[in-house]
């Protein structure tokens, strides 16, 4: 089950990657036991890189392919996060990190 469970994770992620507009990033996915959860992601935006884990354990009530989503999120929202905790960040950084996540939800949200 667990391969099984780590092969839909991937293919779900990679979905939602290329629905948000994110390949540019090299994802690396790994599959282990998490304490508190049933996904993580770790990301270097500069690098364009990002390492994604799935929970061993299944979570019940929660499907693989929302971990996936939840999990992509947090990579769509990777440039933002990036400069706002940043200390040395500037206004123009923070507003240009806010365009593009917009310009990602138009293409994502149906008028």
């Amino acid at each position: 089950m667990e391969n099984k469970r780590f092969d839909a994770y991937k293919k779900y992620f990679r979905k939602y990657q290329e629905r948000f507009g994110l390949d540019g990033y090299k994802v690396e996915f790994a599959c282990r036991k998490l304490k508190d959860s049933c996904g993580e992601i770790e990301v270097w935006y500069h690098d364009a890189l990002a390492k994604t884990t799935v929970s061993r354990c299944t979570h019940p009530g929660r499907p693989v392919r929302v971990t996936a989503k939840h999990e992509a999120l947090h990579l769509l929202l990777a440039r933002f996060a990036e400069g706002a905790f940043n200390r040395y960040t500037t206004k123009d950084e923070l507003e240009s990190a806010e365009e593009e996540v917009i310009h990602k939800l138009e293409r994502l949200i149906p008028n």
